[in-house]
């Protein structure tokens, strides 16, 4: 029998009282470090004894064997179905699989499905899986039951079930909450394209081409390690430390950076070979190095529990992302002198702190159409409003020069920073919001400009994008405007991107 906390097995029974309901398919909600491997063990090891077979699935290796490793801590034989894996065995009733190993295999039925991070159950990998299984029950994982492409896990899933908040584990001892230090001077991310709801890595990584190399980074990082450790000399720090870079040429240079002032550094991105990666990993956790500088690896499925420090090198709006990150450094461990976040990126501005309290919902939010070249990703002038096209540098409507991006880091020293000075804004009533977005519907009609205003308007007074998911709806006189000025734009009846005089 695996021993849980008393949340986990709260949760646990909470799941069984909604499939007993009927409910088939359950996203469980629990943060990063509230154990969600643990609690599929003691389901799949429940599943086992009643004779069905479950399959457990996962996107990258890390997962598997996290998973895999736990199976068999816990004494439940299983199976591996992964290219190559020395585990394989098809005849057990329990199956640990890769999602891109798995799709394109023969099939492996399953009772039970359980899905880890499942925020990307919606894609169509996942989907097709769990629709070559003969009305499976589906259980969800994830910390994080949001995507930034704005599909909603409705999808999927029929019932969410938030196991415990971030606060109330930090008050109960199983997660720490870090110290944050950052810059109250807001970071210019406007030229910056957004791709699938986050800043392009691309232009980030160019945009941010100059912040490795002014070295405030490794002054901020040593300045706080010299106060909390007592050591005398900047190469004389030591803090186990992960930097979350916006590129990898950005990265290798931050990890240069620290070498060069003596301190032992590595950096890994996606195409550092698997055993080189794996070698730095455990020079970090044996504290050989102390800093590991790296472009998007660390952040679902690895854990290192007496990590120290988490640095937020490159911006984010992805408060999935945001959560990620600072999660690796939350969980309580022996050899953890301490915990703090250096945030250079003003993500802490964008998303608030980690255990802020937030509304968890299975909707989506609504997706604009794309149709025509209305649709085309666009930007408000900073002077008057104009809508331009994102590649416009003078405005066309007032002539001013738009600002190229300046996300330089500067010689100021971080703060810290304390909650309740950038808690996301709560937004006002949902009436008052509803009402207007219709009066900029309005406003949008009467005038005759491109549909997009009355949406990047709302956005600039709200700081949130009108949707479904957030509560607001489009007018049908709205709607069928949009649909006659994106037929009107696509047969080049009207300018491309009107804006308003």
């Amino acid at each position: 029998m695996i021993e849980l906390r008393d949340y986990q097995h709260a949760g646990i029974e909470g799941l069984r009282e909604k499939l007993r309901s009927g409910v088939k398919r359950i996203a469980l909600v629990a943060p990063t470090g509230a154990g969600k491997t643990t609690i599929a063990a003691s389901m799949i090891e429940g599943i086992q004894k009643k004779g069905k077979r479950c399959l457990f699935l996962a996107h990258r290796k890390e997962l598997i064997d996290q998973c895999s490793a736990r199976l068999d801590q816990f004494g439940i034989k299983h199976g591996v179905i992964q290219a190559k894996h020395p585990r394989t065995d098809p005849t057990r009733t329990v199956q640990v699989a890769s999602i891109s190993t798995l799709v394109r295999r023969d099939h492996w039925d399953a009772d039970v499905i359980i899905v880890d991070e499942c925020h990307r159950s919606t894609s169509k990998t996942y989907t097709k899986i769990i629709e070559r299984c003969s009305s499976p029950v589906v259980i969800g994982l994830t910390a994080t039951p949001y995507r930034m492409d704005g599909k909603g896990l409705g999808e999927i899933y029929e019932d969410l079930h938030e196991l415990i908040s971030t606060q109330d584990l930090i008050d109960q001892g199983y997660l720490v909450m870090p110290v944050v230090f950052g810059s109250k001077v807001k970071l210019d991310l406007s030229d910056v394209r957004v791709t699938a709801g986050d800043y392009n890595r691309g232009d980030l990584a160019n945009a941010m081409k100059e912040t490795v190399l002014r070295g405030d980074l490794i002054d901020n990082w040593a300045t706080r390690v010299q106060q909390l450790t007592g050591a005398q000399r900047v190469s004389d720090c030591r803090a186990v430390t992960v930097v979350f870079a916006p590129g990898v040429e950005q990265s290798i240079k931050i990890a240069e950076q620290f070498k060069s002032a003596g301190i032992p550094a590595a950096h890994i991105d996606a195409n550092t070979p698997t055993a080189e990666r794996a070698e730095v990993l455990r020079k970090l956790r044996a504290r050989e190095i102390s800093v590991v500088s790296q472009v998007g690896l660390l952040t679902e499925g690895w854990d290192l529990p007496h990590l120290e420090c988490v640095v937020l090198a490159r911006p984010t709006r992805s408060r999935s992302m945001f959560k990620q990150m600072v999660g690796r450094l939350m969980r309580p461990d022996a050899g953890k002198r301490f915990a703090f976040v250096l945030d250079h990126a003003n993500c802490t501005q964008t998303h608030g702190f980690v255990n802020e309290a937030e509304g968890f919902s299975l909707k989506g939010r609504e997706k604009r159409a794309r149709k025509g070249a209305s649709q085309a990703p666009h930007k408000l002038c900073k002077h008057c409003n104009a809508m331009l096209a994102m590649s416009v540098r003078a405005c066309t409507a007032c002539g001013a020069v738009q600002f190229t991006v300046d996300v330089r880091f500067t010689d100021e020293k971080l703060v810290e920073l304390r909650p309740g000075e950038f808690t996301r804004v709560q937004p006002k009533p949902i009436s008052e919001r509803q009402s207007a977005f219709v009066d900029l519907c309005k406003q949008c009609v009467s005038k005759e400009y491109n549909p997009n205003w009355a949406r990047m308007r709302y956005q600039s007074i709200y700081k949130d994008w009108p949707s479904w998911n957030s509560g607001i709806r489009v007018p049908k006189f709205f709607r069928d405007y949009e649909g006659a000025w994106s037929t009107a734009a696509t047969k080049g009846q009207i300018g491309l991107l009107q804006a308003p005089k």
